[in-house]
């Protein structure tokens, strides 16, 4: 039985992609990690099923078309459909070549308000992109859900506190907590600047 504090959430399983059993997924992680033979864990009635892939196709940056062994008719992929994936954190550890431990930073920050000493309140983290040399906090903007997301260096030196919030605070909030971070100069220029040329390019 795969017990639940070994597992890290990596993504999410949509409905399915045409008549043979693929899948629409979504995970910041790159797809080379689906390419390693890891098991990818379903939650199933409460229980956590391991469940091998085929075959990943990308179709976005971030998306993919899922074919897991034993899933080839629609009727199965259903029952897998619409619901968040796991992957054993050591598998993942090992894929990026970190620590375990690192990788509850990602857990941890997840729908924490970023603030910036000089900028103030930045938005809301969302995850970590995990695809570069150097992790990034991926942030939603606050109070502009339509912007596309900001991606913060996700650096310790940077980081000046934590808080985790208090129960009332988070239903008051709508955060779990807050991370106040000293950016360097020009790190959300850069994503202003990124924003503006793909105006331009329209």
């Amino acid at each position: 039985m795969i017990e639940e504090e070994k597992l890290i959430e990596a993504g999410e399983i949509y409905k399915p992609h045409a008549l043979k059993g693929e899948l629409n997924a979504y995970s910041d992680y790159d797809k080379d990690l689906f390419n390693q033979g890891y098991p990818v864990i379903i939650p199933m009635d409460g229980i956590y099923i391991p469940f091998y892939l085929m075959s990943v196709r990308n179709k976005g940056k971030h998306t993919y078309l899922f074919m897991f062994d034993g899933i080839d008719t629609l009727e199965k992929a259903y029952k897998l459909s619409n619901t968040h994936f796991f992957m054993l954190k050591k598998d993942v550890a090992e894929f990026l070549q970190i620590d375990e431990d690192e990788l509850e930073w990602d857990e941890d920050f997840t729908d924490y308000l970023l603030i910036d000493e000089k900028y103030g309140n930045i938005g809301r983290i969302t995850g970590i992109d995990t695809t570069t040399d150097n992790f990034l906090l991926i942030v939603q903007p606050e109070g502009d859900e339509k912007k596309e997301p900001l991606l913060v260096p996700f650096v310790e030196e940077f980081i000046r506190s934590e808080t985790q919030y208090e129960e009332e605070k988070i239903k008051e909030t709508g955060y779990k907590g807050e991370v106040l971070m000293e950016l360097p100069e020009g790190v959300l220029n850069i994503n202003d600047a990124a924003d503006d040329e793909e105006e331009s390019d329209d």
